[in-house]
């Protein structure tokens, strides 16, 4: 199934636009379902579209399941797509809203001194 997106994507949604209404509509370009709409930052609100540079539709869907910090899964069974998360509560541990930023701080450093000696083993 994940085949079907290995197309160029299309874009046809009106911005702004929810996460998962974005989500949707990549679904039904493709024929599938979205099988699921309560996951993390699904209500994101998208203000343009990000995907200029004629990206794949696969390409697409990677970037909208990493913004709900999970990854696409489509069950067998029903043939619907579902972002699926590690944290099986549904619940989002943290808002992504475009300020989060970590500080980078060095903890480590690395200092040589000249070798006194070499080991040579066959």
């Amino acid at each position: 199934y994940m085949k079907k997106f290995d197309t160029q994507y299309v874009d046809s949604n009106t911005y702004p636009i929810r996460l998962d209404t974005c989500l949707e509509n990549l679904c039904s370009q493709v024929g599938l379902t979205l099988g699921n709409k309560n996951f993390p930052n699904n209500s994101y609100m998208l203000k343009g579209n990000p995907f200029t540079n004629k990206e794949t539709r696969k390409t697409v869907l990677s970037n909208l399941v990493q913004l709900a910090g999970g990854f696409a899964e489509i069950d067998v069974e029903d043939g619907k797509l579902y972002v699926r998360n590690l944290d099986v509560s549904g619940e989002a541990v943290e808002t992504i809203d475009g300020n989060n930023y970590d500080e980078f701080k060095r903890t480590f450093f690395c200092h040589f001194e000249k070798a006194s000696y070499l080991i040579y083993s066959q």
